[in-house]
């Protein structure tokens, strides 16, 4: 009895053409709204977060917890969206890639064992994330604990004026 490999199913150039024109043109919005609208207001916030405070915590604290356990939470979701559905397709399917997928380069489909761990790495991605989330929780706590607040320049700070 002779082995015979077999190869995922590629793609047409038109479907890699579409494929990365689509990956520029969304990845374009997001690194133009993050470079020109999130970052700008990010920054702008940080150098005076010790003017503001929000429900009992300081601003100081915000951006402390938003960097080191927000941004992983963040990472974490987006690594849950884009990977867990796929290793459960690849564990249902017991083969990598899983069956009807598509690839960019001729892929070997891979069965059994290495199936399962490969499927089982794509389910267990996020988990990297939540643990530097939990790790971060420690570090702002600690970070938040250490910052003297009489020592933050006030003169930044914008005070309301009321309306006459």
């Amino acid at each position: 009895m002779e082995s015979r490999e077999e190869f995922a199913e590629e793609y047409t150039f038109k479907e890699r053409l579409r494929l990365v024109l689509i990956g520029l043109a969304v990845g374009g919005v997001l690194l133009f709204g993050w470079k020109g609208w999130v970052l700008p207001r990010w920054a702008e916030f940080a150098q005076t977060a010790h003017c503001y405070e929000f429900r009992g915590l300081s601003g100081t604290a915000v951006v402390f917890y938003t960097l080191f356990v927000g941004l992983p939470v963040f990472l974490a979701l987006c690594a849950m969206l884009l990977f867990s559905r796929r290793g459960l397709k690849i564990l249902r399917d017991r083969q990598f890639p899983y069956k009807g997928e598509k690839v960019f380069r001729p892929t070997k489909i891979k069965r059994g064992r290495a199936a399962s761990i490969i499927g089982w790495q794509h389910i267990l991605a996020p988990l990297v994330f939540v643990a530097i989330a939990i790790w971060g929780g420690f570090q702002a706590r600690e970070l938040v604990r250490n910052v003297d607040p009489s020592k933050f320049d006030r003169s930044q700070c914008v005070t309301a004026e009321p309306n006459s």
